[in-house]
């Protein structure tokens, strides 16, 4: 009798343990889909910049969508989700690069609020910095110093990190 009384609270140590580890991948799995939808948004939003742009797929999963002045870039490794307005549900933002004759002349960051379950593009904001994670509705980013035409460009002492905050529909500097 004990033998089988062992048996079944080991069996039911077993299962809760097991149900746990279940937790962290729904957590992974509705990141992953909130990542997939952006991407989506940021490549047809891309495409829709240029004059039929030609496609090309890289080995790390970003898209180079080109035109006849300009490519952009969309990067899946470039996004970044949290919480950005009031609510609860999950943004996101991702860059997106630009170059013009192969040379990288801009960045334009696209600030995704999630609306009752519809990941919507609410600005674009062009700017040369790095989004580093968002916190706290707080949208952490790294700039440089010194103008990107000068040779100490890209530094470690010439970054700073700044403070962003998506208000009223605007993304402001809160440092």
């Amino acid at each position: 009798m004990r033998i089988i009384l062992y048996f079944f609270y080991f069996f039911l140590l077993l299962a809760s343990c097991l149900s746990d580890t279940g937790n962290d991948n729904k957590d992974s799995d509705g990141a992953e889909k909130i990542k997939r939808k952006v991407f989506r948004i940021a490549v047809r939003y891309a495409k829709d910049q240029l004059k039929d742009p030609g496609k090309k797929i890289l080995e790390n999963g970003a898209i180079v969508f080109s035109g006849s002045e300009m490519e952009y870039l969309v990067d899946p490794l470039s996004i970044v989700i949290g919480q950005i307005d009031r609510d609860t549900t999950v943004d996101a933002v991702i860059t997106l690069h630009i170059f013009r004759n192969m040379i990288l002349t801009a960045r334009e960051h696209l600030i995704m609020i999630n609306k009752g379950g519809r990941l919507m593009i609410a600005t674009v904001v062009n700017g040369d910095m790095k989004l580093l994670s968002i916190k706290d509705r707080i949208i952490y980013v790294e700039t440089s110093k010194v103008d990107p035409d000068s040779p100490y460009y890209g530094c470690e002492l010439c970054k700073e990190v700044h403070k962003y905050q998506f208000v009223g529909g605007e993304f402001k500097r809160t440092d």
